[in-house]
């Protein structure tokens, strides 16, 4: 696992309340989890931008609906 995958989920259990040994995977719908709201989605946006210094495009993260694809998309703009 790479360093900014692992960072990333530190940052989403921390943020989403969920257990170490709940199972998250790439497929890992947001509204699927008990502790989701939008609230929730603002503050992970928030807190990944912060600790990893990046900025995201409001349409990009309109089509990210899963945590696999909210991981992807947050990867390629730290890694540019």
């Amino acid at each position: 696992m790479l360093d900014h995958e692992k960072k990333l989920d530190e940052i989403f259990r921390k943020v989403s309340r969920i257990a170490k040994d709940e199972a998250i995977d790439y497929d890992t719908e947001f509204d699927s989890l008990s502790s989701w709201d939008s609230l929730t989605y603002v503050e992970l946006i928030a807190e990944v931008e912060k600790e990893l210094n990046i900025k995201f495009d409001f349409d990009e993260l309109l089509e990210a609906n899963t945590w696999g694809s909210l991981k992807n998309l947050i990867i390629e703009i730290a890694t540019k």
